[in-house]
């Protein structure tokens, strides 16, 4: 069970991408182009069948997607995330692989075509991912940003370089 609601997660993120000079306009693409990348270690936990990849690869996936949308003008807002949920409850019957093309499918339409339409399809997919792991797309969010929270490291051409 989260410790944070899901709006106040939305809002610390916001502010890291800001701290981190990520939410910046013009860094749009590149942010999607991050999320493409988390979605790739997404599909390889999915491959693995390895539970911790998968949380946290959820959660960094909706970090990329809220920076996203506060850089686009479109906040991936606690209505977009029930509306997501809500329609993902038409698809469980799909296969994590099902779930997860179509996850890209939405990433690639959002870059197409950016609407607060295509990110719920996003977040609805990451819903299904997330429900066929017992996990909860909230619970990954804030693993993710425990994990980022006290990361350092320099932004360059709109994308973060975390120090080692």
């Amino acid at each position: 069970m989260s410790e944070y609601t899901y709006t106040e997660l939305h809002d610390l993120v916001v502010e890291w991408g800001r701290e981190k000079g990520i939410v910046v306009k013009g860094n749009q693409i590149k942010q999607l182009l991050k999320c493409a990348s988390e979605c790739g270690e997404l599909a390889d936990g999915i491959c693995k069948n390895n539970h911790e990849e998968i949380k946290d690869a959820i959660g960094d996936v909706l970090v990329t997607l809220i920076l996203f949308g506060k850089i686009f003008g479109i906040p991936v807002d606690v209505d977009v995330m029930a509306l997501g949920k809500e329609r993902s409850f038409q698809f469980m019957d799909q296969s994590e692989a099902d779930a997860m093309f179509n996850l890209l499918l939405a990433i690639y339409a959002i870059y197409e075509n950016t609407s607060k339409m295509l990110l719920t399809k996003a977040i609805c997919w990451l819903n299904v991912i997330a429900s066929k792991n017992d996990l909860d797309v909230v619970d990954c969010l804030e693993s993710a940003y425990n994990v980022i929270k006290n990361r350092t490291g320099t932004t360059e051409n709109g994308v973060f370089k975390k120090h080692e």
